[in-house]
């Protein structure tokens, strides 16, 4: 699913990489010197662009012209590709490896 998602997205929109993201509207906070201000002011209307997006990692698509000259496989133009979050896990800390052991536990339990 993602896959076509991705390649679709590129032939689309014309860009040079695809990453796979999840949209976080969790509120951020920056320091400005005189303490913490709200990165974005939450609204009523909500436009894409002033969405923050976190890498989910998991898919990357790169054209190979692109690759051949940049020898990078994220970067140019860079598109993305929502993920859901179960398809955005990753493991970075213990603590994530024992949730992903417990989701995949209870969906075998649920077949």
């Amino acid at each position: 699913m993602y896959i076509n998602k991705a390649i679709n997205t590129i032939m689309l929109f014309d860009t040079d990489s695809i990453i796979g993201v999840v949209n976080d509207d969790n509120i951020f906070y920056e320091h400005d010197g005189n303490g913490l201000k709200a990165r974005l002011n939450k609204s009523a209307l909500r436009l894409e662009r002033n969405n923050l997006f976190k890498r989910a990692g998991g898919i990357s698509v790169v054209r190979t012209d692109f690759l051949k000259e940049s020898n990078q496989i994220i970067g140019g133009i860079i598109g993305h590709i929502l993920m859901d979050e179960e398809a955005s896990l990753s493991i970075r800390h213990y603590a994530e490896s024992k949730l992903i052991n417990y989701i995949i536990k209870n969906k075998n339990n649920q077949k």
